[in-house]
């Protein structure tokens, strides 16, 4: 026959159980996602769960914590929303946040200074001297993988141009 003492420390720990202290079921915490986005502490994590939330990428859900000595606060827990079914996929999407595609025949002074093999500042002074028509687009660009305006010019008139400057 169990003690009063075992007895009450069992329910305790069954209240404990299923008591609304905890992240629920389905959802990831910071600490998970700290180590999905391998980052060092749980602000950055934190600062990019935020981001991901305000870009319509997560879910978000307040949620108790109860710290050891007995204080309760919130935390928030999230989860990814449909269509993405994993943190991957979210990581993929939020890549591509942001980013315009180029329309076809629109190359960047660098893509076309390869091209033609010279340098972008003849690109830039060939388009200010004929007065190309430029666009910016919203690429990709860098080591860093930052968003940035790019200009971008009408493939078929620098080539036009570029070859009748060679003859």
């Amino acid at each position: 026959m169990k003690s009063r003492l075992a007895q009450i420390a069992e329910g305790l720990a069954e209240h404990r159980k299923h008591s609304d202290f905890g992240c629920p079921p389905g959802w990831l915490s910071i600490r998970h996602l700290k180590t999905h986005f391998k980052f060092v502490c749980l602000y950055s994590a934190s600062s990019k769960a935020k981001q991901l939330y305000d870009r319509g990428l997560l879910e978000r859900k307040g949620y108790k914590v109860k710290a050891e000595d007995g204080k309760v606060a919130w935390a928030y827990a999230y989860r990814p929303k449909k269509p993405c079914r994993d943190m991957d996929e979210v990581m993929i999407a939020a890549r591509h946040i942001g980013q315009e595609t180029v329309p076809k025949g629109w190359v960047s002074a660098s893509e076309f200074s390869d091209l033609a093999n010279i340098s972008r500042s003849a690109v830039f002074q060939m388009v200010q001297r004929h007065k190309l028509e430029t666009r910016l687009y919203r690429i990709r660009n860098g080591l860093n993988g930052g968003i940035k305006a790019v200009c971008h010019f009408n493939l078929a008139r620098l080539k036009k141009l570029h070859h009748l400057r060679q003859q």
